[in-house]
């Protein structure tokens, strides 16, 4: 799966396009096939048995490195208490989840010998070849160690389906975000092996607008608005345009440069201190003030800092704002009463 990326500045609504090649996202989840060894090093480079993982397993047994898998690429969480390798089959079923003698990648084999049994994540599976990973097989020589092997599917005593890895051929994966202080950037993981462009588009939700982004191959995109409300949809095209898939998700267009602190402070003379500070020190500064008994903005400070005389009695809402690049990129507002 292939990551490109394609730059999209905005001066909402104006957009200039550019394009360059964006370093790939590779995922494990889609390609099959054996991973590696991805236990973790704090854990590695400790003695066999020398403590507890995370989920309460002996740091590299078995078990310790089949709950890691499970969490690092199944997004699964593994129950505490299971016992040894050879245990999990009846505790996972006691608990609900589905034990048989089927294997599928992401499964776990596990292994009745009459000791402590073992344990191991389905990697692949081939009619009857199965190929497992684990770790701490084949004591002495693989104590503490990674391993791996094709087993005949018969040989497990079975396998225990906790959460299985679905294929995820010709689908939309995981939306993936980042910000730098000038722009948002949005990818999503492609996982289509058919012909397909991808279409984006964004909405702003307060203008009630609709905007073409680009049309192509790239699925990173890199918008730069005011920050706001605004609607991010992708479409999947095939090669007639036929929609074969869409997603959207929801935003506010936020970059790194925030606000990072505020002061509303009533002095002694009745006057009230405003300021406001960012992050990035590259900032300038708003600072308006709206009258909620008339309904309208009345005033504004192109500054840090401000003083205000406000009315007896009077509700007011002060809004802090930081500009860069010609754009709005934060804001925070608070109500006060003169």
């Amino acid at each position: 799966m292939k990551l490109r990326k394609c730059f999209i500045y905005c001066l909402a609504p104006i957009l200039i396009l550019g394009m360059f090649i964006f370093n790939p996202l590779k995922s494990e989840a889609s390609s099959g096939g054996i991973i590696g060894d991805d236990y973790p090093t704090q854990w590695k480079n400790l003695p066999v048995s020398s403590g507890s993982d995370t989920w309460g397993y002996s740091i590299r047994n078995c078990t310790s490195f089949v709950a890691n898998r499970l969490s690092t690429v199944n997004k699964f969480e593994v129950p505490r208490a299971l016992g040894n390798g050879g245990q999990w089959g009846a505790s996972a079923q006691a608990r609900g989840y589905l034990v048989d003698s089927s294997p599928v990648r992401g499964s776990v084999a596990y292994f009745v010998d009459g000791s402590y049994g073992h344990v191991a994540w389905v990697a692949e599976v081939n009619g009857n070849a199965v190929t497992i990973e684990e770790y701490n097989y084949g004591i002495p020589l693989n104590q503490g160690k990674y391993h791996t092997r094709v087993i005949n599917k018969s040989e497990a005593t079975g396998y225990i389906h906790f959460k299985d890895m679905v294929n995820i051929d010709n689908t939309l994966g995981d939306w993936v975000t980042n910000t730098t202080w000038s722009e948002m950037n949005v990818g999503i993981n492609d996982y289509y092996k058919i012909p397909h462009t991808l279409r984006w588009q964004y909405y702003d939700v307060n203008k009630k607008q609709w905007h073409e982004i680009q049309n192509g191959q790239s699925n990173w995109i890199t918008l730069a608005v005011n920050k706001g409300q605004y609607l991010i949809n992708v479409d999947v095209l095939d090669s007639n345009n036929k929609v074969l898939e869409t997603k959207t998700m929801g935003t506010d267009g936020a970059t790194s440069s925030i606000i990072n602190g505020t002061n509303v402070t009533r002095e002694a003379n009745g006057e009230y201190l405003l300021g406001v500070s960012s992050n990035n020190p590259y900032m300038s500064y708003q600072i308006k003030l709206y009258n909620r008994n008339t309904g309208q903005w009345f005033t504004q400070f192109n500054s840090q800092w401000a003083r205000f005389k406000p009315e007896a009695g009077v509700q007011y809402i002060v809004q802090f704002e930081i500009y860069g690049w010609n754009r709005l990129l934060d804001y925070k507002s608070f109500g006060f009463v003169g």
